[in-house]
């Protein structure tokens, strides 16, 4: 699984404009290139992480039931 967030960071680390900046910066610093690719791979995984949470929610606020009115309530 590692292997994988790693290849994927390093694509959006060319093609993804917000890691493309991070990865210059990160380079221009001297940072080594391992240091890098688990840079990217960390940032890559909160994003992933923020998204699933995002649709979790959008999912329970699409599956709760409606509640009763209170008219319905009363008798």
């Amino acid at each position: 699984m590692r292997e994988i967030l790693f290849v994927v960071a390093s694509v959006a680390g060319r093609y993804e404009p917000d890691f493309i900046a991070f990865h210059q910066r990160l380079t221009v610093q001297s940072k080594p290139p391992k240091v890098v690719r688990i840079a990217l791979a960390h940032k890559l995984l909160v994003r992933l992480n923020a998204k699933a949470r995002e649709v979790r929610h959008h999912m329970k606020v699409l599956h709760t039931p409606p509640q009763p009115a209170l008219s319905a309530l009363r008798i």
